[in-house]
């Protein structure tokens, strides 16, 4: 059974959404797709659009998909490849039967995380377009533990891949989705979370500085 202080909060109470996020997804939900897409990523899907209508309470919504997610509190961090490094960080359960794989792919400034159970199922996610400005969006809730709803997701929004994470004081709820249907969720404990977060901070910032450096290289071409 859950510890008592891992279960889902049953405050009713709809917590307030951005007024600038509300008009992105809005956006996105009325202009043209960028590339061929399935029929139900045409349109916001339903959960999202109750969401942003202020009917539903997000998080107690997937909670309730997910009533018993994998706890998982281990973590550790590895680089694979020496030209073109991968980072990547393992979170696992204790009985490591089920894990989540997130992949920084320096280079390409590519992201995944593949949610794996029992050695036999695995399901990836790789949200496409995202720039430093998502990302930061995404981390920074994490880090205030206040239970607001981050979303990781580029230009595209619902059309490609996205993670949806809510980060409480003693853990954090992470779900990840695709417009192909496919849907995965994980909880990770507070410390294992600030770990993370700090991990793929740290990389992300990397990142940003790697394409600073090539920017500047391209303008002294230029002259």
């Amino acid at each position: 059974m859950m510890p008592d202080q891992l279960k889902p909060s049953d405050d009713k109470t709809i917590p307030s959404r951005p007024e600038s996020l509300r008009r992105i997804v809005a956006q996105a939900a009325q202009s043209p797709s960028p590339a061929p897409a399935t029929e139900g990523a045409k349109t916001l899907p339903w959960m999202l659009a109750q969401y942003f209508n202020g009917e539903i309470d997000l998080n107690q919504e997937l909670a309730g998909r997910f009533p018993q997610m994998p706890l998982m509190s281990l973590i550790y961090f590895r680089v694979q490849g020496v030209k073109n490094p991968i980072q990547i960080a393992t979170i696992a359960t204790q009985d490591g039967a089920a894990s989540l794989h997130v992949e920084v792919e320096l280079a390409t400034k590519l992201t995944t995380f593949t949610f794996s159970l029992n050695s036999m199922l695995a399901v990836r996610f790789s949200p496409s377009g995202l720039s430093a400005l998502d990302r930061a969006h995404w981390l920074e809730p994490l880090k205030r533990e206040n239970s607001e709803i981050a979303f990781l997701w580029g230009a595209q929004r619902f059309r490609s891949d996205y993670l949806i994470a809510v980060s409480h004081k003693m853990y954090t709820n992470l779900f990840a989705l695709s417009p192909g249907h496919t849907e995965a969720a994980a909880r990770l404990t507070s410390e294992v979370c600030r770990k993370f977060a700090a991990w793929i901070e740290l990389h992300w910032a990397e990142m940003k500085d790697d394409q600073a450096e090539a920017d500047s290289r391209s303008q002294n071409l230029t002259w």
